[in-house]
């Protein structure tokens, strides 16, 4: 977790790759909100976010319409909880579309299409780690958005199969 944002280059690049992301966090009520992980902001980027215990993942092409996808679990309940998510390019090309899928604690994963991908770069918003640090993906919440329980590591894995 960290207060700073820290600066995209300091970070994995996943754009047109194909790549996951897995973390575990505890949750001390079932309805608990928070960042865990988020690069970009309003205008594109990426986030692993819970809304009243619902794991969420965010994807954010543009800010137009169209350019948004999220797959969000049922709610958990309080207690410690693994979430796996995984893009899969169509193709080998900057702004192709992908496959999205989201596992929680092992249940057979939620799934979607997203039509495109960031073909450049995620903005100057940089990653957050704990709370988000510059512009929301969405407007459901409000910054800093800090998850406040335990979690971690994050680990991201560049060519995921």
């Amino acid at each position: 977790r960290s207060d700073v944002r820290l600066p995209d280059e300091a970070f994995p690049d996943v754009r047109s790759k194909p790549w996951s992301l897995t973390t575990s966090f505890t949750l001390t009520s079932s309805g608990q909100s928070g960042t865990l992980i988020t690069q970009g902001g309003w205008q594109n980027g990426w986030g692993l976010f819970l809304f009243a215990g619902r794991a969420t993942f965010i994807y954010r092409a543009s800010a137009l319409p169209g350019g948004l996808w999220r797959l969000a679990s049922s709610p958990l309940r309080a207690g410690a909880h693994t979430v796996r998510a995984q893009i899969q390019p169509d193709a080998d090309s900057p702004g192709s579309g992908a496959m999205l899928s989201l596992v929680v604690d092992g249940e057979p994963p939620l799934t979607t299409h997203l039509a495109s991908t960031v073909p450049t770069t995620f903005g100057t918003d940089g990653v957050g780690i704990g709370r988000d640090v510059g512009t929301p993906l969405v407007d459901d919440y409000k910054l800093p958005f800090r998850f406040e329980a335990d979690m971690g590591p994050i680990q991201i894995h560049i060519n995921a199969p």
